[in-house]
This record gives C-alpha cells, structure tokens and sequence, in this order.
C-alpha cells in the first residue's frame, strides 16, 4: 500500500473510525516518519476538530436542567467555594516548577560541556590519524634502512 492509498485511511484514523488492524498497520507507518503521511494526518485532525466545531450548540431542555439542579440538591456534594481547601499543599505545588529548572539546568550544562568536548574528540582523532600516518612514513623508512642495510652487508653478487 502506498501513501495515496492511506489518505482515506488516515482520515478515518482521525475520527478513530478505523479497524484494530487498520489501524495497527497505519500506525506502524506513522513511526516511520514518513512526511506526507504525517502531513495529512496534521491535516485530517484539523479537519476533525473543525468539524466538533461546526455543530451548532444545543441547549437542554428547561425538564432536564430541572431534574438536574433537584439531582444536585438532594445529593450530598459539597460546593467547592463552601467546602474544605482541595488546593495542594505549598511545598507540592512548587516541586513541579522545581524539577522543570533542574532539568533546564542540566540540559544546559549538558550543552555547555558536550559542545567544547566534541571539539576536543574531533581534534584528538585528527592528531590520532596524524600520528598513524607518521609511524606509517617511519616504517617505511626502517624497511628501506634494513634493506640497504642488507644489500650492503651481503657479498657482491658473482
């Protein structure tokens, strides 16, 4: 199957219209990050949340609205603005915002470390492959010595 064949698919993936196996299949695409298969589902969710939006609103009826505030004033629910605190404690409001900061400031150390010391590695590997190419020219050397040094030592040929 290819991506032209999948747009209708995606739309119904959008409206969460699709079989299991569908939608197993079209998801495991998804994760392969193709773009125009990505694309059109931003799209097709676009057009699923304008179509939530282009339903007129409708208003219940007086009954129902009647029922439901006698419902509310028979049962035992508190209102909020009478009722006791359910706002969180201090200290466990501000763990959120504390835990976002370290994070933000160990990504940024993380950052400030990393770059100089890629560079670092980058330039050490160049020294590394300068120093391989020098023993490199140095063994020649030592075998053409050894080998003058041979032909020297050895008898004329006769």
């Amino acid at each position: 199957m290819n991506c032209a064949e999948r747009k209708d698919l995606i739309l119904l993936y959008a409206f969460d219209q699709l079989e299991p196996a569908e939608e197993a299949h079209l998801t495991a695409h998804l994760r392969e990050g193709c773009p125009r298969c990505i694309g059109e589902l931003a799209a097709a969710r676009t057009i699923s949340g304008l179509v939530a939006l282009a339903a007129p609103p409708v208003g219940s009826s007086p009954a129902v609205k009647e029922r439901l505030m006698k419902q509310i004033a028979d049962s035992k629910v508190v209102p909020f603005r009478d009722g006791p605190s359910t706002a969180p404690p201090i200290g466990v409001r501000r763990w959120p915002a504390f835990a976002v900061g370290a994070l933000l400031a160990a990504s940024v150390t993380a950052i400030v470390i990393l770059i100089p010391a890629r560079r670092e590695v980058d330039e050490l590997r160049g020294h590394l492959a300068s120093a391989r190419d020098s023993v490199h020219a140095l063994e020649t050397r030592v075998a053409t010595a050894e080998a003058n040094l041979r032909s020297m030592g050895s008898p004329p040929p006769g």
